[in-house]
């Protein structure tokens, strides 16, 4: 057998087609099963290797061998493929057996042209002339498994495609992912393109899907808004009620897109589906009142058999969409055509105007609350009314619409977590409607939420000092020292989560005990600064004398903060600190020292920082 170096007749593997034509193998005869071949991979950076790959299959319609892999390409396709050599483990071949074989198969497999291509890609008309002359296959397919025909599409070639189609070019062969041309064509909207291929007399599959199964070239149309595309595609022959995985057919694409004459089309040529349903629950017309144009809504919801009472998967019916995309006159609309649905409830149990509530849009909450069908009662599932979600929002005015129609007395009702909208309004709203619920609250202001969280814990959270610097003067919210739950204080929650303002007003407060202590692992407020990593938050921490003491105080585990900024590498917490009296050459229960410690946690940038100082030296 000749070595792989030595082999003078290399000859193409095609890629993307492993069926060998058998007349390549007519001196061989039948070939056996578990026939041999040496592949040669010639990859992109000129660089070679080998792979053994053997027949797998041989009949009438050619020979198959096994698939494999170049896993030096990122694609196996940017590779080129020969076979130098082959052997047999079943029955013996002779030296005159694979010379023939060679030369059958150069014949078999060199039919393949790249002037072809170029031609078309390039335009190139007279050249293309002469290869047709020469009786050239028009439908071979290159490297990367396309025909001719779609590089004369993809460069608007049209003088070319017409020659192509004159010569047998057939428009129908598919990519090596399964999808035709024309949905190339139709997601660019190459209108003249698609009109000279349907000018065509050969049968042009039009209803060929995307390798994934969803979409057909006229769901394509609709989609990428070409209503000329759209118009070929809707008088070819094209199936008008194909669907996708999830079952959206032609309707439900035009009912979100913006232009109403594709949904004039549907109408007007009386194409069924108007009422189908995809795996989600969703009509047309709910797409249509969730992301459509208003003028393709309300040509929907005047349409004939309009399902107006059905819902989606998750209960919502027309108007929890329209509600939900906060479009005002959507639901204008809905209740001048009294459509029902006003008061329904989804699988949360929030009614329409719950949700206008929560998303905070005057307008929208304006028209619920003025309807003498909407039920001013309404809670979710976890018990929260309007009065929750207006409370959490910025806008003052939200909170004057439901005033005017609620009953005050649902702002005095807890949610499940044990929440007031007072608490919302503290922990999330703005000062105006802080001010605004604070006073239809009554004496509920010292009410705990479930997790025992006062006002002032709440208010701890915020960036702004307003809320403690409103609270803690009038007495109310909650003692300043009080703990919630977990264990936490209103100082604790605003060095994790606060800011420098809020957590400056806490700190003058004479009553408020600073040496506190987690519940968990008896960590001090320095402890948890540095979890933080603010250094602004620690400054001000440090700038209290009594806090600055706490700053060699170790957790149950006998770390102080300083062991915790170096085992998270974290320098100038570690510069601030040291600045502040920390004792570098305390060591925990364990005995490591801040140098070992820096040395297991990978922290060089402390590492090297400590070894320049003196108490290190000296140690």
């Amino acid at each position: 057998m000749a070595s792989k170096a030595s082999a003078p007749n290399a000859i193409d593997i095609p890629y993307f087609n492993r069926t060998i034509p058998t007349d390549a193998f007519s001196a061989l005869g039948q070939l056996p099963i578990g026939q041999k071949f040496t592949i040669m991979l010639e990859h992109p950076d000129g660089s070679k290797s080998f792979q053994c790959t053997q027949v797998r299959e041989c009949n009438a319609l050619g020979l198959k061998v096994t698939k494999f892999i170049d896993t030096k390409a990122k694609k196996s396709r940017e590779s080129k493929f020969k076979a130098i050599d082959y052997s047999v483990t079943l029955t013996p071949i002779t030296k005159k057996d694979i010379e023939t074989f060679i030369t059958q198969f150069r014949l078999g497999m060199s039919t393949r042209s790249p002037e072809l291509f170029v031609c078309c890609k390039e335009g190139n008309k007279a050249d293309l002339e002469t290869l047709i002359k020469s009786g050239i296959n028009l439908n071979q397919k290159d490297e990367h498994g396309v025909t001719p025909l779609y590089y004369a599409y993809q460069n608007n070639h049209q003088g070319i495609i017409e020659l192509l189609f004159q010569h047998g070019a057939n428009p129908n062969i598919t990519d090596p992912k399964g999808e035709s041309i024309f949905l190339h064509i139709a997601e660019k909207g190459e209108v003249a393109i698609m009109r000279l291929f349907v000018q065509q007399s050969i049968p042009l599959q039009l209803n060929t899907k995307r390798a994934s199964g969803e979409w057909t070239p006229l769901h394509l149309a609709a989609m990428h808004n070409s209503l000329e595309m759209f118009k070929i595609f809707m008088d070819a022959q094209t199936n008008k009620l194909a669907v996708t995985q999830s079952k959206r057919c032609i309707w439900h694409i035009v009912a979100e897109n913006r232009d109403i004459h594709f949904l004039n089309v549907l109408i007007e040529r009386k194409i069924r589906g108007g009422q189908s349903i995809t795996v989600d629950g969703y009509t047309p017309l709910h797409l249509a009142a969730e992301n459509g144009d208003f003028e393709v809504f309300k040509r929907l919801l005047s349409a004939t058999n309009a399902p107006l009472l059905s819902v989606t998967q998750n209960i919502h019916c027309l108007w929890h969409l329209v509600v939900t995309r906060g479009a005002p006159r959507f639901i204008q609309l809905l209740i001048n055509k009294n459509i029902a649905g006003i008061d329904w409830k989804d699988n949360n149990n929030s009614t329409p105007l719950l949700l206008a509530a929560q998303q905070g849009t005057l307008a929208n909450l304006t028209l619920l609350c003025q309807s003498q069908l909407t039920s001013k009662n309404a809670k979710t599932k976890d018990q929260k009314s309007a009065w929750h979600f207006v409370a959490r929002r910025n806008d003052p005015l939200l909170f004057d619409v439901v005033m005017k129609h609620h009953n005050v007395g649902h702002a005095l009702e807890k949610d499940g977590k044990g929440w007031l909208p007072l608490h919302y309004a503290t922990r999330y709203g703005s000062p105006e409607m802080f001010v605004k619920v604070l006073s239809i609250s009554g004496t509920e202001y010292d009410a705990l939420t479930n997790d025992q969280e006062a006002l002032i814990h709440l208010a701890a959270y915020r960036t702004k000092a307003y809320f403690v610097q409103y609270l803690l003067p009038k007495g109310i919210g909650g003692h300043i020292n009080a703990l919630t739950k977990s264990g936490e204080s209103a100082l604790q929650l605003a060095v994790q989560k606060g800011s420098v303002e809020t957590l400056n007003y806490l700190l003058q407060q004479s009553r408020l005990k600073k040496d506190i202590k987690t519940v968990k692992d008896s960590a001090t407020v320095i402890h948890l600064a540095q979890q933080r990593s603010n250094t602004d938050i620690m400054k001000c921490l440090l700038a209290d004398p009594s806090i600055k003491s706490l700053v060699n105080v170790a957790n149950k585990h006998g770390h102080t903060p300083l062991h915790y900024c170096v085992a998270n590498n974290r320098l100038e917490m570690l510069k601030l600190l040291i600045s502040n009296g920390a004792d570098v050459l305390i060591t925990p229960k364990d005995g490591e020292s801040l140098h070992a410690i820096a040395k297991r946690c990978k922290a060089p940038d402390c590492a090297t920082y400590l070894a320049t100082l003196d108490a290190f030296k000296r140690s």
